[in-house]
């Protein structure tokens, strides 16, 4: 009897070190995630005509992947027009597991540019997004749902496979074609003055 205390006992204190640990580097990964994906925004809107940045509230788990609410971004420019959508999706079906993009978004609903924002795939194989300065990545630039084949160049698609890896990057196309989904689906809703934009519960 005194073993099996012992040993709930000692599952407790455990459990509660563990919780402890995760609420206090939870803040910190969360606060790290956020200053990198404030410093990828900074580098996308580079040279462009950007006056201000405005967050709102985006659940849209069916498109994104994401099941909890975001801050997305809407980007404005000098005349105060919103001239882009700037939010994070993801795609779990990477070789490694889930990959995090951070996408921004035209009012026409084509692509305007493309970073990976979080990816556990091993380096040198399930990476080669980021070779070439990132030409994979910046090849998605101006596409959209009616002039591009959403699939691999093998399936007759317009995307290209990596050397030695085709599912990372099958999994990066469609989420991208997820998003660009979404924008067709609600553009109006993206694209206006609301501070939420739950489209799904």
């Amino acid at each position: 009897m005194k073993n099996i205390m012992l040993f709930v006992f000692i599952a407790i204190a455990v459990t509660a070190i563990l919780a402890a640990v995760y609420l206090f580097s939870e803040p910190r990964k969360l606060a790290q995630i956020e200053s990198k994906q404030q410093n990828i925004v900074q580098g996308m809107l580079a040279g462009q005509d950007v006056a201000r940045t405005e967050y709102f509230e985006l659940l849209a788990p069916q498109y994104l992947h994401l099941g909890d609410t975001q801050q997305a971004q809407r980007v404005y420019d000098k005349h105060n027009n919103i001239s882009a959508v700037i939010l994070t999706a993801l795609t779990d079906r990477a070789y490694a597991g889930r990959i995090g993009l951070l996408v921004a978004i035209n009012t026409n609903c084509s692509i305007a540019s493309v970073e990976v924002l979080q990816s556990q795939e091993t380096p040198g194989l399930g990476d080669q997004y980021k070779q070439s300065d990132g030409a994979w990545l910046k090849n998605f630039s101006g596409k959209d749902l009616d002039n591009s084949d959403w699939r691999m160049t093998k399936q007759g698609g317009d995307f290209d496979a990596w050397t030695g890896a085709t599912v990372t990057p099958k999994a990066i196309v469609e989420s991208l074609e997820r998003v660009l989904q979404l924008c067709e689906a609600h553009h109006n809703a993206l694209f206006s003055e609301l501070e939420i934009v739950y489209l799904e519960q």
